[in-house]
């Protein structure tokens, strides 16, 4: 009998395995994060009011310019700087004109108030002003 025990091989030492079970684990966290926050973004993005464009923002601020007012360089400088984002062919000459006459307004520390011509270019000028979409409709 001790002759068989003699033919046994002794038993192995532990093996070790790998586990790379953690990192399924933390793929699958990240993996739930990412659909948790694309879902969230989707579902937002239509409940959320559309954001007003910079062009609509400075349209809202020439139709709400008051002409009798007596800041003349705040309606000057707003027209002749702001205007310029909605010139086109039609209202290229109109601009022009308005621009030629608030010229001797400008750089002066004292000036007058608008003549009636000047605001009647002024008025024609910001009805021929053309956006698109303002409601954000």
């Amino acid at each position: 009998m001790d002759k068989n025990l003699d033919k046994l091989k002794d038993i192995k030492d532990i093996v070790p395995i790998t586990d790379h079970s953690m990192f399924v684990l933390i793929g699958i966290i990240f993996f739930v994060f990412i659909l948790i926050m694309v879902v969230t973004y989707i579902l937002k993005k239509d409940t959320l009011p559309p954001r007003e464009t910079k062009k609509q923002l400075i349209y809202k601020k020439i139709k709400n310019l008051n002409l009798n007012n007596d800041k003349t360089k705040d309606i000057i400088y707003t027209i002749t700087i702001d205007g310029r984002l909605f010139l086109d062919i039609n209202n290229q000459n109109l601009y022009d004109e308005i621009q030629k006459r608030t010229e001797k307004f400008k750089y002066k520390k004292d000036i007058e108030s608008l003549d009636n011509r000047t605001k009647e270019l002024i008025k024609q000028f910001i009805s021929s002003i053309k956006v698109g979409k303002i409601d954000g409709k």
